[in-house]
């Protein structure tokens, strides 16, 4: 049993509610829909809601200073989250579960699938190249993977069996290394600046982008740098590249350095590029895939869309209606049917809405605390 079970169920029992499943069982201990993990602000706190049952248990306190001012990313179990300071960037690991931190100064963390450890690349002093690290979850124990040779190594990604890292170098080259520093491998020696490199979700190919003078190509390869291959080559510059999570298409965000933007997807088989969204100025988050890759969606001004508050929601394969919802922030049901977000339209009762993909309207909303922000849908 989670700890936040194991809470939450002294909570109901403590209120006397009993905790009925749909088929009458008495005392079931791990909700069937999950929990949704959020920040709240009345009071400051790290927060478990119970999708089943609609209570909302304050797991870790917060300070007003860094709700207000840090930017807040959780770890893929809920159990930490890195928050970034807006001002400077620096960053801290917390757990969400006792308020313990970790500052990490300017990195920016990511986890394992599993959420046991984290990796990134950092510099020990401003005039020292950068390394690439990997630590717990909790963002101590630093052990450095790459070597201390004057070279800056920077971007890394770990492939779906958390075992191997792929990252780049100031000399434009792709690399691979084991998580536990050894089998070092150059998969690509390029002869211009590269970005983005990112592992196919069965870990066999690797997609990574090329700045060039004129615009920017995408490489595909096998995991150990063979049948290297350009996929498309495009006048204008890449700001973002993700693979479906069923793997075949790559998502991509691109532009000329004007405020339109669009974001494209792209066949990695056929290199067929099809346009999903176009901005009337910019974006104010990264498009990206719900989870079961049927749909993509992006918040900003876009062409459709009302305002910059408007997330929409497109078809990935365009046998579903695209739709606009009005929220800023929404986050995904694990198995991608359903999204959640907070209503604050009542100052007086704040609520986390949940409705399904397809349905115009919430299939039913939760009370949570005042300034509900940062949702996280775990199983």
């Amino acid at each position: 049993m989670t700890n936040f079970s194991a809470r939450m169920g002294i909570l109901l029992a403590l209120v006397g509610i009993l905790l009925v499943t749909t088929a009458g069982v008495i005392g079931q201990a791990l909700p069937s829909d999950g929990e949704i993990r959020y920040i709240g602000r009345e009071p400051y706190g790290f927060y478990a809601l119970d999708v089943d049952h609609g209570v909302s248990l304050r797991l870790a306190r917060l300070t007003p200073d860094l709700v207000t001012n840090f930017y807040f990313q959780w770890s893929p179990d809920g159990r930490f989250a890195s928050a970034q300071l807006i001002t400077t960037g620096e960053q801290m690991v917390l757990s969400t579960e006792t308020g313990d931190t970790q500052w990490l100064g300017v990195v920016s963390p990511s986890w394992f699938s599993d959420g046991a450890g984290t990796y990134f690349h950092a510099r020990m002093a401003w005039d020292t190249p950068s390394r690439v690290y990997v630590a717990n979850a909790a963002g101590s124990a630093w052990r450095a993977l790459t070597p201390d040779d004057g070279v800056n190594y920077f971007e890394p990604e770990a492939a779906p069996d958390d075992r191997t890292i792929a990252f780049l170098s100031s000399e434009s080259n792709l690399y691979s290394m084991r998580t536990d520093g050894s089998a070092l491998k150059l998969l690509f020696d390029a002869d211009a600046t590269l970005h983005f490199p990112r592992w196919s979700p069965d870990g066999r190919q690797l997609s990574v982008v090329q700045r060039t003078t004129t615009g920017s190509n995408i490489y595909l390869m096998n995991a150990d740098g063979s049948s290297l291959r350009l996929l498309v080559s495009l006048t204008s510059y890449i700001y973002f590249c993700e693979w479906s999570p069923q793997g075949g298409d790559l998502l991509i965000l691109s532009g000329n350095g004007e405020y339109r933007l669009q974001v494209n997807i792209i066949d990695s088989v056929t290199s067929e590029i099809r346009t999903a969204l176009r901005s009337v100025s910019t974006f104010s988050s990264m498009p990206n895939w719900s989870p079961d890759g049927r749909y993509i969606y992006a918040t900003g001004v876009l062409e459709g869309a009302q305002n910059d508050r408007d997330t929409f929601i497109y078809a990935a394969n365009a046998q579903q209606n695209s739709q606009i919802v009005e929220q800023s922030f929404i986050e995904w049901s694990p198995d991608g049917q359903r999204i959640a977000y907070v209503d604050a339209a009542n100052a007086n009762h704040e609520q986390i809405c949940i409705r399904y993909v397809e349905d115009a309207a919430p299939s039913r909303c939760l009370s949570v605390v005042r300034g509900a922000s940062s949702l996280r849908w775990l199983p």
